[in-house]
């Protein structure tokens, strides 16, 4: 009898959570927009732990997870660079020519393509602030990951272990669940992304609910 009763109590608390915004999505929800192939336009800022500063706009294609090209859009004296990571090897090209890359080169040109590469195993918070302060957006939910060496991620081990683990932020629009930003800290080297476009590639398109966005 007791348990009959505590029903409608805990469906009115749980009716309650959820108008109140205590309800959000559910950790595999975060990274719906992770559906392969896929690609992304951002505008790029990048520090080294050096203290090098680089901002430049980027296209990023993903054909699955760690497998991935990105290519370079301004400014005008990087245009046309192309990175392209896959389980074969890493290859750096411009135009015709194909440029050798060393170890620790690969890692730091493999940073974009991990944030698109994120599991819900290194999700740690997902906080839903009524105005983020750093994309100003109001329907925002700010999904928190740590990131880890290569290797722990499983990439190749020919580039594993010469970065440290680190933190991320993926901003989330609460209309589409696509990423709005990326800010991630690569155990000193900083990038943030400010995603100006994100689409579906087919065959993913055909089938998958969420939008594309294009700016």
């Amino acid at each position: 009898m007791k348990t009959k009763m505590l029903w409608p109590i805990l469906l009115f608390l749980t009716a309650v959570l959820c108008l109140s915004g205590g309800c959000t999505a559910t950790p595999p929800e975060y990274l719906m927009y992770q559906r392969y192939p896929f690609t992304v336009q951002a505008d790029a800022e990048y520090t080294a732990a050096s203290g090098y500063h680089l901002s430049c706009a980027m296209q990023i294609t993903m054909r699955g997870e760690y497998d991935g090209r990105v290519t370079l859009l301004s400014p005008y004296t990087l245009e046309g660079y192309t990175f392209d990571y896959s389980p074969s090897g890493a290859v750096l090209s411009f135009d015709t020519m194909t440029l050798p890359l060393a170890s620790a080169e690969i890692n730091r040109a493999l940073y974009p393509i991990r944030l698109f590469s994120l599991s819900t195993d290194r999700l740690c918070e997902v906080r839903v602030p009524e105005k983020d302060s750093f994309t100003g957006a109001s329907c925002t939910n700010i999904a928190s990951f740590t990131l880890g060496t290569l290797e722990e991620e499983s990439v190749s081990k020919e580039t594993a272990g010469a970065v440290s683990a680190g933190n991320c932020e993926v901003y989330l629009s609460t209309q589409t669940g696509l990423p709005v930003a990326i800010q991630a800290d690569f155990g000193g080297d900083r990038l943030t992304l400010n995603i100006t476009g994100f689409c579906f590639d087919p065959p993913a398109a055909e089938s998958d609910p969420l939008p594309n966005t294009e700016s």
